[in-house]
């Protein structure tokens, strides 16, 4: 689905002047107050990450793109990645860095990984670009601090703290489109204590009535007898997320809650649409963060919980074989520590995580009993970063991260061992990586 017209409003609050700009071809009409700042240098605001990295990382600005963008809208515009979707505006997609397979990248907000038990791969639709400050997008090795696991990189979701890109603390915008399309957003951002601490609310809403025209051939290609134009029924959507984040100002400390929700139909396929098919989705993320220096080694400790709920509504069995009605609930939590040492102009780096996870599927029409199955485990993390010379301009890392997990699958449901126990089983994962970092110049 794309809108034929979009009309914009971002409304910067500030005490001092604001700048009016409006588009030559009248589609968007933008308003921005800022505070000038002759140090600004926004083409080289990411320049020390990308050069102090070994692994290959971009930094995603939400400011860069429209408030309506989602994440995967602006991951698809970078190098190496293609993101993939099912439908229009509102529909589930999902991202593929260097070719892997998209359940092959973890994703995290803020540092927090998402929950992989009940679906490998995570729906990117759920979360507005707008509502956090930049997305990382690690190409290959990932970094220790963010658990070093995914054969494709890790993308991280990262809420921004105090005020935006050009000291605005209040942002609003709000539009509306083809198609109902429609949004409305409000960020605040501002520090306190004389500075001492940050924080940063957003709460915001999108969605869409779709229904929009497309030609139907009725699954007969050479037969025009009963081509129509028919209107794409239940693809409409609403969206709406909160978050609050706090933290000091030399990020030594932080912490927030998020929470997003999901409504959407289900449109089937062209061939046999669904009119009554719904999927709604509750994430709730709760995260805190702190670093402690002990002597010249920095530890950094991250404890996190999250719970996904989702709804599943077929009441004409236009999906599946029969009518569904069926709730999945996610829980998991879990901690890691990171201990970060300068060895010379070297430096190593140590981790150790543990997770729990907690899956059921419950059948509300009780034609069976539900079904549950869970996850837990630990890894041992290790990198090393070893300069080859004095001015560090060759960087090389090697890593490792070994991983246990015990297993409870849920049985399955179909086919002669249907309902049958499954054995708990043991994993054991080595993931040795090296990367490598050369600075050709300064720039």
């Amino acid at each position: 689905m794309t809108a034929k017209r979009y009309i914009s409003v971002l409304v910067c609050l500030l005490a001092l002047a604001s700048v009016a700009r409006a588009d030559s071809d009248g589609e968007t009409i933008v308003i921005v107050g800022h505070a000038s700042d002759p140090d600004d240098a926004p083409a080289a605001r990411d320049r020390d990450r990308a050069l102090g990295d070994a692994p290959f990382v971009t930094i995603i600005h939400a400011d860069d793109h429209p408030a309506t963008a989602s994440v995967a809208d602006a991951i698809g515009s970078t190098v190496g990645a293609q993101t993939r979707s099912l439908g229009g505006l509102g529909a589930y997609e999902s991202v593929t860095v260097r070719g892997a397979a998209p359940g092959h990248t973890v994703v995290l907000i803020d540092g927090v990984p998402l929950a992989r038990i009940a679906a490998v791969t995570t729906d990117l639709g759920r979360f507005a670009l707008d509502a956090f400050g930049e997305v990382e997008l690690y190409r290959g090795g990932v970094p220790i601090e963010l658990g070093g696991a995914g054969v494709g990189g890790a993308l991280n979701l990262v809420t921004r703290l105090g005020r935006g890109e050009r000291g605005e603390r209040f942002r609003i915008s709000i539009g509306s489109g083809s198609f109902g399309a429609r949004h409305l957003r409000f960020h605040y951002g501002d520090s306190h204590f004389g500075g001492r601490l940050l924080s940063a609310t957003t709460i915001g809403y999108q969605g869409a009535t779709g229904e929009y025209t497309y030609f139907n051939d009725g699954g007969t290609p050479l037969n025009p007898n009963d081509d129509s134009y028919q209107a794409r029924r239940n693809n409409g959507f609403d969206q709406i997320d909160a978050a609050s984040r706090i933290g000091a100002t030399d990020r030594s400390a932080a912490g927030g809650l998020r929470i997003a929700w999901k409504h959407q139909g289900l449109p089937g396929s062209m061939a046999q649409p669904a009119i009554a098919a719904s999927l709604a989705t509750l994430d709730v993320i709760a995260d805190a963060r702190g670093d402690l220096a002990v002597g010249p080694v920095i530890a950094r400790e991250l404890g996190y919980a999250l719970v996904e709920l989702q709804q599943l509504r077929d009441p004409m069995a236009e999906l599946g074989l029969g009518a569904q009605d069926r709730d999945y609930r996610t829980l998991s939590g879990g901690a890691s520590s990171t201990w970060i040492a300068a060895l010379g102009r070297h430096r190593g780096t140590a981790g150790l995580e543990i997770r729990a996870d907690h899956f059921r599927d419950s059948d509300r029409t009780g034609t069976r009993s539900a079904l549950a199955g869970s996850r837990i485990g630990g890894a041992v993390l290790g990198a090393f970063d070893l300069a080859l010379d004095r001015a560090q301009t060759i960087v090389v890392t090697p890593a490792v991260r070994l991983e246990a997990v015990r297993t409870e699958p849920t049985p399955m449901t179909l086919g002669p061992g249907a309902l049958v126990a499954i054995p708990a089983r043991w994993d054991a994962i080595p993931s040795p990586r090296l990367t490598a970092r050369a600075a050709v110049r300064d720039d």
